[in-house]
């Protein structure tokens, strides 16, 4: 009988090691080495209203000390994560919680490639992505701190040259704005000084001369008309060049920062091309359309359909209808 005794209670204590990650929905743990946040943020998740990523970036936030430079790559292992409450995750935004995620790859991949063109171990690695900011600041740091400092340098200047240039651009185009419009004002003037004096010489002139002077006046008056259209032109021209230019300068730099994405990293949770990436693309599509731009709409929308369930094609393709409608109308 004791030893019956003793199999059940050891049966109990295996099922409960076996079942404490996920007990009460209010711990996890104790963490392993092969544990990746977006998978304990699957299994703790109260339900699919709120995304991965919002359980993760809460995950992150309750519990700091178990991850390394605190960033969702970085867990740590033999740590019990408290499991925050449903309330907290749904307070964060779903769609900042996955620019966050992105932007914290994107910083554990570039951490990462440093480490390996760096000839620090790997403890000292861990131990400088674990350092408070005062200790690397420290004049006896380890070499790679150095290395990174040189590195925030080199781009700091690289970003200051870049804005005086483009600074100085826009100053020359203010300069030939503010100068267009003064020859405008010039122009203006003229022409009503022109009609003034011409309507005085119409109320005193004779029969047989007025229609000279008249065409002379009202080639002088379209000669001037011609030029004050030409400068309004140049104006035009030059103010959308300079919009061309500030939207060049936003696109080069959103490239840069989208390029730094690690979609194929093993780690990295695909959220895009997931089912609720796909359901993420099917609500972007729609605010693209409310937002008046169809062909970000129309690209978002196909995707949908290449990749999405029976009922997200259904809903693209009649989002892809209602766009060409509008467009047949318009």
């Amino acid at each position: 009988m004791r030893k019956c005794l003793l199999i059940v209670t050891a049966t109990i204590s295996l099922l409960t090691i076996s079942t404490c990650n996920m007990a009460d929905n209010l711990h996890y743990g104790p963490t392993v080495v092969n544990d990746r946040l977006w998978q304990i943020a699957n299994k703790v998740r109260p339900d699919t209203s709120v995304s991965k990523q919002q359980t993760m970036v809460a995950l992150l936030k309750t519990n700091p000390s178990a991850f390394k430079a605190r960033n969702v790559n970085g867990l740590r292992a033999g740590y019990v994560l408290t499991v925050p409450s449903s309330e907290n995750i749904r307070a964060i935004d779903r769609w900042q919680a996955l620019r966050e995620i992105h932007q914290q790859n994107s910083v554990w991949k570039n951490q990462n490639n440093l480490a390996q063109t760096s000839d620090t171990t790997p403890d000292a690695q861990t131990a400088i992505l674990a350092a408070s900011p005062q200790q690397l600041l420290k004049p006896d740091a380890s070499p790679i701190v150095a290395q990174i400092r040189q590195q925030l340098s080199a781009i700091q200047d690289q970003v200051q040259t870049t804005q005086q240039t483009y600074n100085q651009r826009l100053a020359a185009i203010e300069s030939e704005n503010n100068i267009l419009k003064l020859q405008l004002a010039k122009l203006s003037t003229e022409v009503r000084i022109l009609t003034q004096n011409q309507s005085i010489t119409y109320a005193g002139s004779s029969k047989t001369s007025s229609p000279v002077f008249s065409s002379q006046a009202l080639l002088l008056i379209g000669g001037l008309v011609a030029s004050l259209f030409f400068m309004l032109g140049l104006w035009w021209w030059s103010h959308r060049s300079r919009l061309k230019m500030l939207r060049a300068a936003s696109a080069n730099f959103a490239d840069q920062n989208l390029d730094e994405i690690d979609a194929d990293t093993e780690d990295e949770y695909d959220y895009l091309n997931s089912a609720e990436g796909i359901s993420a693309k099917l609500d972007l599509g729609r605010a693209y359309m409310e937002m008046g731009d169809t062909s970000l709409a129309r690209t978002t929308l196909l995707d949908v359909v290449k990749q999405g369930n029976a009922d997200q094609r259904k809903q693209a393709e009649e989002l892809l209808d209602h766009l060409k409608d509008e467009a047949t109308a318009a």
